[in-house]
């Protein structure tokens, strides 16, 4: 059970799970050991810094996307912010690269997208439009993540 499953089903159910595996030992007597390393308490802090991050940084894409698209702002400073984006998400030490709600899906394929299509050529030859228009709307009208578009975090 991975560290996502284990916090949904907590979120489906209601209640704390323990994920246990046998491990052979010594003498072949077999031991019991936890293989989730963090509490229900951590789990819950660590979704609340998620959930966090992805708003605030949601709410600044979003304006960057709106002026970018419309020209108001320069490829290099939409790909700084993508970067600068990746580079916050490390300082919080967050596992696993699977995004958790349709909002961060969102906000990773955007991050990624403008790291790609940032710059004058793809601008010019309209890859840039055509990629960021859809998870512009995604945003604006909460829809989650267009079809054929993946999200990974970093």
């Amino acid at each position: 059970m991975t560290l996502y499953e284990l916090r949904i089903t907590i979120q489906c159910t209601g209640v704390a799970v323990r994920a246990e595996s046998e491990i052979n030992v010594a003498g072949g007597n077999p031991v019991m050991r936890d293989v989730i390393p963090h509490s229900q308490a951590w789990l819950v802090a660590m979704d609340d810094r998620v959930n966090q991050f992805v708003a605030l940084h949601k709410s600044r894409l979003q304006d960057l996307l709106n002026r970018y698209l419309t020209g108001d702002v320069s490829h290099e400073d939409a790909s700084e912010m993508a970067w600068s984006i990746i580079d916050e998400w490390h300082s919080l030490h967050v596992p696993g690269e699977n995004p958790t709600s349709c909002d961060e899906e969102v906000l990773w394929a955007t991050v990624w997208s403008l790291q790609h299509c940032a710059d004058k050529d793809h601008w010019n030859d309209g890859v840039t439009q055509s990629t960021l228009v859809p998870l512009q709307n995604a945003f604006a009208n909460y829809t989650g993540l267009p079809d054929g578009y993946n999200a990974r975090r970093p």
